[in-house]
Order: C-alpha cells, then sequence, then structure tokens
C-alpha cells in the first residue's frame, strides 16, 4: 500500500464551531483513502473518505471521536454532518479513536484527501516533482523491502541521467517506520 500526506502542524487550521465560542485550533493532515489502509484506525462509526472524493477534491474529511465530542456533544450520529474549517465546509465520512500524539506518523484530529489542501496545486507543479508531501509505503516483508528500494534507486537513477540542471537525492530513504520515528 502507497499513501501520500501533507504535514501540516504548525499551519494553523481552525474550526468554526456553529455555536460561537471561538474558533478552534486542530491539528490536520491531507491525506488518502490509503493512509487508512496502512495505519489501522478504529472507526467509531463510518468510514475514511473515498479515492473519489480524493480525485474530485470533495471537502470530506475524518475526525477523532474527541473532536466530535467537542464540536457536537456526541461522537455518534454524526456522518454527513457538516463543519466549518479554515472557513471552508467538510462533510464527515468517519469517526475514529483518537490517536497518540506521540505517533506523529499517524496523529491529526482531522483527516483530510490532500488534493482539498491549500497547497496541492503547488504540489503538482508544472514539472510533476512533488515537494511539501510525504509518501509512506507497507510492505509485506524484507525481501519485498529489498526490491522495492531497489526500484527506486533505479528510478532516481534513471531520473538523474535525464535532466541537466536536477538532481534528485533522496537522502537514504525509504527508511522504515521505526527509524523515521526515532
Amino acid at each position: 500500500a502507497v499513501s501520500a500526506e501533507i504535514n501540516d502542524w504548525n499551519a494553523g487550521d481552525y474550526i468554526q464551531p456553529t455555536d460561537g465560542s471561538g474558533d478552534i485550533q486542530v491539528v490536520l493532515k491531507s491525506t488518502d483513502p490509503n493512509f487508512f489502509r496502512i495505519y489501522e484506525f478504529s472507526f467509531v462509526e463510518g468510514k475514511p473518505f473515498t479515492e473519489a472524493d480524493l480525485q474530485s477534491e470533495i471537502r470530506s474529511a475524518v475526525i477523532t471521536d474527541k473532536l466530535a465530542q467537542r464540536l457536537f456533544g456526541t461522537d455518534k450520529d454524526i456522518i454527513g454532518r457538516t463543519f466549518s474549517m479554515n472557513y471552508l465546509e467538510y462533510r464527515i465520512t468517519g469517526v475514529v479513536k483518537a490517536a497518540s500524539f506521540l505517533c506523529k506518523q499517524a496523529f491529526a484530529q482531522v483527516y483530510v484527501p490532500y488534493t482539498t489542501h491549500k497547497h496541492s496545486k503547488e504540489n503538482f507543479g508544472s514539472t510533476g516533482l512533488l515537494g511539501y508531501m510525504s509518501v509512506t509505503l507497507m510492505v509485506k516483508d524484507g525481501a519485498q523491502e529489498k526490491l522495492l528500494r531497489e526500484e527506486i534507486n533505479e528510478l532516481v537513477r534513471k531520473f538523474n541521467a535525464s535532466q541537466e540542471q536536477v538532481e534528485l537525492s533522496i537522502y537514504n530513504q525509504p527508511r522504515s517506520h521505526l527509524l523515521t520515528v526515532f
């Protein structure tokens, strides 16, 4: 499984509650449906947003049970409800049990399709190269990991051979999840 994400830990994303109590700052993760295959979240209700949501740039969201409680006073029967984040309306497709803040790779309070992120168009610039995004790959075993690493290194080598002014470096990546965390 392969998942891409935009990490904006200090971006200043805010939800505007309907009760007018003042903006709530949240940790947002802009990602894709495969993210929920790689990181096994416990869904209290609903499901992840879909590939169609991602491709269509539909503002769908998965939120945590703690945020649901804060916004709606419950984490049940809220699928399809909407909320305002950064003054844009998002429709809730799922509610997950909140991950630990210590699990930085998976932690957020709101998960949305990366195509709805304010910088997503910049990530797919005219060169076709991505910046500002991380990619997580899940392999089944060490043999598959070795083959993947070889394939990625060969793609980097071919890319660099085709360029005159740009040289791509992946800085000893891909790295294992354990190495990335620590």
